[in-house]
């Protein structure tokens, strides 16, 4: 026995609306279907509905993109103003903070230059969520952009150091750790001047 297809899952409103219609017109007047249920009136008006809402959506985004675009040069005209404005108000008050601020503008904050970086402190490692992962914790450090993580199973800690990944947290998981060996873990802390001293290394066993 012969399925036909039923579902209009894939095609566009308008595509919808056309294969509906095309169906109501081949059905009306057809001898094989005299009493079609649900009627081909009611067919044709939710056809009808869906087509006005959807035209009625499409003029509501044209419009909202026009509107967004009006909006945007509005925006860019503002912020060339206001920046002209900026500049006449930092030549007037010849960059004294009381008269800037008495403009209402706020002041540019500089950042202090970072040197190099000091030893991370107070690093620790605990036994992680997973088998062979060990999380690593330690005092944050000013200006510090990312940090290095490193291990090893040396118990001297002398060779054998293999990289243990970077973040920008002062905080990280070691994973695919042998369990039951024991490692020795350190952090450096990298910023404007490049890498800074090892941490005091830290023991732990891989869970």
């Amino acid at each position: 026995m012969t399925k036909l297809k039923v579902g209009l899952r894939g095609l566009t409103v308008p595509e919808k609306v056309q294969q509906v219609r095309q169906v109501i017109t081949d059905m009306t007047g057809n001898s094989n279907f005299t009493t079609p249920n649900p009627s081909l009136a009611t067919v044709t008006a939710a056809a009808n509905d869906l087509e006005t809402a959807f035209n009625a959506a499409q003029i509501a985004r044209d419009a909202a993109k026009t509107k967004t675009v009006i909006q945007n040069d509005k925006e860019e005209h503002l912020d060339l103003l206001f920046s002209q404005l900026g500049g006449y108000v930092q030549t007037m008050s010849n960059g004294n903070t009381t008269i800037i601020n008495s403009a209402g503008f706020d002041i540019a904050i500089t950042h202090a230059h970072i040197g190099e970086m000091p030893k991370p402190q107070n690093v620790n490692a605990t036994t992680g969520d997973n088998p062979g992962e060990v999380d690593l914790h330690w005092d944050r450090i000013a200006g510090c952009k990312i940090y290095e993580m490193e291990y090893t199973s040396d118990p001297a800690g002398l060779t054998g150091w293999l990289r243990a990944g970077t973040t920008t947290k002062s905080s990280f998981a070691v994973q695919n750790l042998n369990s039951g060996t024991k490692f020795l873990f350190r952090i450096a802390a990298v910023g404007t001047k490049g890498q800074g001293p090892w941490s005091d290394s830290v023991t732990k066993i891989a869970p």
